[in-house]
């Protein structure tokens, strides 16, 4: 196990700059073929994974999308939202599932800014 958490945190960078684009595969792919045939693709590559894959449900993610970080708005003190945001590699790589009519596209850190 800490050979693995060694070997993932060496490479952080370009795995969470990957893991965004496979979830939105993920996700189009689960857009094409339905909710049934999808269940029956991830038992099948769970079970052959070893269990080492994460077991695919139809609330996964999509992809988050690139930080867009704003330009401040001048605002009185009193105005200002009281706020401190400490990105997460999950707000950071997973957006809102597919479906997800509440979240209304919007990613997790935008609610704060």
């Amino acid at each position: 196990g800490a050979a693995v958490a060694q070997w993932l945190a060496a490479r952080y960078g370009p795995i969470m700059g990957a893991l965004p684009p496979m979830l939105d595969v993920v996700s189009f792919v689960h857009g094409i073929v339905g909710t049934w045939p999808m269940q029956k693709i991830a038992d099948a590559v769970w079970g052959v994974g070893n269990n080492m894959l994460p077991l695919w449900n139809p609330y996964m993610p999509r992809g988050a999308k690139p930080l867009k970080v704003p330009e401040p708005k001048p605002a009185a003190a009193a105005e200002r939202k009281q706020v401190v945001y400490l990105p997460s590699c999950v707000t950071r790589s997973m957006g809102p599932a597919r479906g997800d009519e509440a979240a209304a596209g919007e990613p997790v850190h935008a609610k704060f800014l």
